[in-house]
């Protein structure tokens, strides 16, 4: 097996199959495919999504699991979602069920991210998002 030493770039594909490389500046290039997401998490510094042979994101994997999160808003009891909402850097489909929204949003910075956590006019939740999860997200967009 060819070992190398610096960056990783992972490629995960719409059809559950990633692939894993050293940039080709280093003289060995080291491919790996797997559906397993998790070990994704661990080993790749960068990671891009794939679908339909057109890249739909490309991130710093430290960046992505700080920055991207799942997002559950609670408006008061009778008041629906109001027409137009988003949530702040939103990825992919916004879900409405009655006084509840939830997606997934990219927040420029942990303050942001707090500052919405935070509103006195609403219940916000913040969830953590695995790279499956938000590559779902991803495709559901389009």
């Amino acid at each position: 097996m060819p070992t190398s030493y610096g960056r990783t770039q992972t490629l995960c594909q719409s059809n559950g199959s990633s692939q894993t490389k050293m940039p080709e500046s280093n003289s060995t290039q080291y491919i790996h495919q797997s559906k397993a997401y998790g070990a994704l998490e661990r080993i790749a510094d960068d990671v891009g999504f794939l679908h339909r042979g057109r890249m739909m994101m490309e991130e710093n994997m430290c960046e992505l699991t700080e920055m991207v999160r799942k997002v559950q808003v609670i408006f008061p009891e009778g008041v629906a979602v109001p027409q137009g909402f988003e949530l702040p850097g939103q990825i992919g489909r916004l879900v409405r069920e009655g006084s509840v929204a939830s997606g997934v949003a990219r927040f420029k910075s942990m303050e942001e991210r707090e500052a919405y956590r935070r509103q006195t006019d609403k219940q916000v939740g913040i969830f953590n998002l695995n790279l499956e999860d938000l590559f779902i997200e991803l495709i559901r967009k389009n």
